[in-house]
C-alpha cells in the first residue's frame, strides 16, 4: 500500500471516528434534554424564548411578542431541529460506513444499496424518537406525546434528505475533479 493511500484511509477512518463520536454525542444531549423533569426543561426553553424576543425586538421593535407566546412554538421545533441534526449525523455515519466496506464480501453491509443506508438512518431516528418519548413518560412532569414523534421523525426526515442532498451535489463535485476526499 503506497504511503498517500494508506494516509488516505487513515484520515476516512480518523473522520468516520469522529463522525460516530459527534453521533453518539448529539444522541446523549438528546437523552439529557428528555431526562430533565418538566420545571427544569421549561425554564430552558424560556430562557431561550426570552433570547429570540429580544432578537426579533431589535429586528422590529415595534413587534409585541412574549414569551408565553413563543414558548410552546419553541419547544415543538426545538424537537424538529434536534432530530434534524440526528438525522444529519447517523446518515454521515452510516453511509461512511457504507462506502468503508465495500468490496468486502463478507460484509452484510456492503451489499446494501445507498437508498437502504438512507432508510435506515430515517429508521433509526425514529426507532431513538418514539424511546426518547418512553423515556420522557418516566421523568416528572414529562409526558409521551405521539405529535412529539411525528415532529422528530419529520426532522430526521429532513436531515436525511438534506445529507443526501448534499452528497449528491459532493459526488458531482468530486466527479468533477472539485472535492476530493
Amino acid at each position: 500500500m503506497s504511503k498517500t493511500k494508506s494516509t488516505s484511509s487513515n484520515l476516512f477512518t480518523m473522520f468516520l471516528l469522529l463522525s460516530y463520536l459527534l453521533t453518539v454525542f448529539w444522541l446523549g444531549l438528546i437523552f439529557y434534554l428528555s431526562a430533565q423533569v418538566a420545571e427544569v426543561s421549561n425554564q430552558l426553553s424560556t430562557g431561550i424564548t426570552e433570547k429570540v424576543i429580544i432578537v426579533i425586538k431589535k429586528v422590529v421593535p415595534q413587534s409585541q411578542l412574549e414569551a408565553a407566546d413563543l414558548n410552546h412554538f419553541i419547544r415543538k421545533n426545538a424537537h424538529f431541529f434536534a432530530y434534524l441534526l440526528l438525522g444529519i449525523f447517523i446518515s454521515n455515519s452510516l453511509f461512511l460506513t457504507w462506502l468503508k466496506v465495500q468490496g468486502q464480501p463478507d460484509c452484510h453491509l456492503a451489499a446494501w444499496s445507498p437508498g437502504r443506508v438512507w432508510l435506515a438512518s430515517w429508521v433509526f431516528c425514529l426507532f431513538y424518537a418514539v424511546t426518547d418519548e418512553l423515556h420522557q413518560h418516566f421523568v416528572p412532569g414529562r409526558g409521551c406525546q405521539l405529535r412529539d414523534v411525528l415532529l422528530d421523525s419529520a426532522g430526521a426526515a429532513v436531515g436525511v434528505l438534506l445529507y443526501l442532498f448534499g452528497a449528491h451535489i459532493l459526488g458531482r463535485h468530486k466527479k468533477a475533479g472539485l472535492f476530493e476526499f
